[in-house]
């Protein structure tokens, strides 16, 4: 019965932390913070910490615009080669 309830909590929290912006990794236990800082909740965090998570700051957050361009970039070089 205990068990299900922390199952169930865990889900929940999961889900409404995902919601607002979280980044959760079920294997290594970690959760990601938003990159707005606007959108972090320190009792959620707390709870996770409780469950066994850590919690990281984002570093390093993507630019999906900047990444899309490289992206693209990439597949027009050849690298000095000539197309065949």
């Amino acid at each position: 019965m205990k068990n299900e309830k922390l199952n169930r909590k865990l889900i929940n929290l999961k889900y409404r932390m995902q919601k607002a912006g979280y980044e959760i990794d079920s294997i290594t236990m970690t959760v990601i913070r938003p990159p707005d800082s606007c959108q972090e909740s320190h009792l959620r965090e707390t709870e996770m910490q409780k469950l066994g998570y850590s919690i990281q700051y984002n570093m390093f957050p993507i630019n999906s615009n900047n990444y899309d361009e490289n992206k693209n970039n990439s597949k027009k070089s050849t690298n000095g080669r000539k197309k065949s």
